[in-house]
């Protein structure tokens, strides 16, 4: 029996940035950006398939009773996914994880659930937690380049997951694949232009800004940078009221010399100080071999960000150490 994922939307737990649109005809739930996170209960079956589809560069992930089940691939179209039931229910998480990739807004849809008739839908016994925490910016604050598969899939690796685990938050990755503040390696929305769609009506709780590596690496001057940067910082601030901010100064990249990386960090430092904006700057604790190529950072990087990251955040959000997770981390 096929019961349409939509119909059952009041009894799923899921993140903010899920929507609706049309696929084939029908009306399906659709996650937007990576960290989009769905979960539910399923009784009363002993046979249950979740029918999803992917767009290019999106991976997804199932999870029964929190045990891995299956890696979706991009351009599934659909993927039948079957899920091993116990008598007592069974809770089941599905996770999209990678980011958007160049100019294109891309989906992962969750059309259906197909089980015995008589299944009953119940919601999650532990729901998607309700604190926010997003990153906004390119390819590295976005987790990407750490996996096996390109457009590299971050599931389980990603420092945002790691970060979210640790103090217990939802985690949304509203990073794009090449993006920059004043420039973009492909043609894609610069940052001022996303901040909108992509980043102010999904109203996270906590925010890390970690911008400017396409910038730096292309011709860019940190004057331009500067104004360019300020205005997205202000316009996020006037958007996000009521968020914890945070900025990250940028790592070490194999074709720009360490001056001009300085100089930009410079300018994301001292407009954040302007602004009140808790600034940390963790390229100094990374070495080259943090590194899976010549600017994104690797499994070990990623592990290494996670730390920097959530001890700064910790530091200066005191709400974070509140957290049941962030006791055993």
């Amino acid at each position: 029996m096929l019961t349409s994922l939509l119909d059952l939307r009041d009894t799923l737990s899921l993140t903010r940035g899920w929507t609706e649109r049309d696929w084939q005809g029908q009306r399906v739930l659709a996650a937007e950006f990576g960290g989009n996170e769905m979960r539910f209960r399923v009784a009363n079956t002993k046979r249950l398939a979740l029918h999803i589809v992917t767009e290019p560069y999106v991976f997804c992930h199932v999870l029964a009773d929190g045990r891995h089940i299956a890696k979706i691939r991009p351009e599934a179209n659909p993927a039948i996914i079957d899920i091993p039931v116990s008598p007592a229910g069974t809770e089941v998480t599905f996770l999209r994880t990678a980011v958007s990739s160049g100019p294109f807004y891309v989906d992962a849809m969750v059309i259906a659930a197909d089980t015995d008739e008589g299944a009953t839908f119940l919601s999650p016994t532990t729901p998607v937690p309700e604190k926010v925490f997003a990153t906004f910016g390119d390819s590295i604050s976005g987790n990407c380049c750490i996996g096996d598969d390109a457009p590299f899939d971050p599931y389980g690796l990603g420092y945002g997951y790691q970060i979210c685990e640790r103090f217990g938050w939802q985690y949304f990755n509203c990073a794009r694949d090449g993006s920059g503040v004043c420039c973009t390696p492909f043609d894609n929305p610069l940052a001022i232009d996303r901040v909108e769609k992509d980043l102010l009506r999904h109203n996270p709780d906590f925010l890390l800004v970690y911008y400017g590596t396409n910038d730096v690496r292309n011709i860019v001057t940190a004057d331009q940078f500067r104004e360019g940067y300020s205005n997205l910082l202000e316009r996020i601030i006037a958007g996000l009221p009521n968020a914890r901010i945070a900025t990250s100064g940028l790592l070490w990249t194999g074709i720009v010399t360490d001056e001009k990386i300085e100089s930009f960090n410079d300018v994301i430092r001292d407009l954040s100080a302007q602004l009140h904006l808790p600034y940390c700057h963790p390229k100094p604790l990374f070495t080259i071999d943090d590194f899976c190529d010549d600017v994104h950072p690797g499994v070990g990087g990623q592990k290494k960000l996670a730390r920097v990251f959530g001890d700064f955040l910790a530091a200066h959000w005191p709400e974070c150490q509140q957290s049941p997770k962030a006791a055993h981390s």
